[in-house]
């Protein structure tokens, strides 16, 4: 068990870190002050728009390759899927590698394709910020910045979880209602709740991993309040976030169907 344990931390481990080991491959391409930022909400959920908001303003991607990194790149952490949904709510560590490759492959997979389908000739100068600008108003900047894009954040997510508490009331008359409904507004509290349905093993991966690649609409609130100030498009992000949504569904239904085999 601690040897299968360790697997399991390792290869999360990984996982969590690619994106910074990406980041680092690509330090050149990058402006020298990207401000980037973790969202907390009591469980990490890795969203990252502020970071894609500024490599657009600084004219470093496309408008067509910011839609497509909004979208396939702005998804809950490894640890929220791993440690939250999958070993407190669903209870059983075997799901955690099917869970991870059924939410993150269809935003992948999805991604890839779009990306191929870009025939964009546009050349974006690089516009580095000589070593003299870096000052310490710069970091006071950044920091402020980053308070700010906290609140917000925060503030999103209490909101959203006020509107869930008035689904304590209906549940006992429309219990699949109140699930449904709990899972699209807010992550964190839906799959909460799903756990507390006593739905099996099975049911509690399909919903929620559905829920879960959605993001819920507090994620959709949150990203619009990050990218509010570009031309990125907020109605092309949720409906990839449908679509990503609906192939996680899919995908979880055929693990669960061919589980039974192993």
């Amino acid at each position: 068990m601690l040897r299968q344990n360790k697997k399991m931390i390792l290869f999360t481990s990984v996982i969590t870190l690619l994106p910074i080991f990406i980041g680092l491959f690509l330090w050149n391409q990058l402006p020298d002050s990207v401000a980037t930022h973790f969202g907390l909400n009591n469980q990490p959920d890795g969203y990252s728009s502020k970071a894609l908001k500024q490599l657009f303003d600084g004219k470093k991607i496309s408008r067509s390759e910011a839609d497509i990194l909004l979208s396939m790149c702005n998804n809950i952490s490894p640890v929220f899927i791993t440690g939250y949904m999958v070993h407190q709510t669903i209870g059983d560590d075997s799901y955690m590698i099917p869970a991870l490759l059924c939410i993150y492959l269809p935003a992948l997979l999805f991604g890839a394709s779009r990306f191929r389908r870009i025939n964009t000739k546009e050349n974006f100068p690089k516009n580095e910020a000589p070593r003299s600008q870096i000052t310490f108003k710069i970091i006071d900047a950044g920091i402020m910045n980053g308070f700010e894009t906290l609140l917000k954040l925060c503030g999103y997510i209490v909101l959203f979880s006020i509107l869930c508490e008035p689904l304590k009331l209906l549940q006992p008359f429309c219990p699949k209602v109140c699930l449904f409904v709990n899972g699209i507004l807010e992550i964190t509290n839906g799959i909460s709740y799903l756990g507390s349905c006593g739905l099996s093993r099975e049911l509690l991966f399909l919903l929620g991993n559905t829920f879960t690649a959605f993001g819920g609409l507090c994620g959709l609130a949150q990203t619009s309040s990050m990218i509010s100030n570009t031309s990125l498009s907020i109605q092309g992000y949720l409906r990839d976030k449908c679509l990503y949504a609906l192939g996680t569904f899919l995908l979880s239904l055929v693990f669960l169907s061919i589980l039974p085999h192993f």
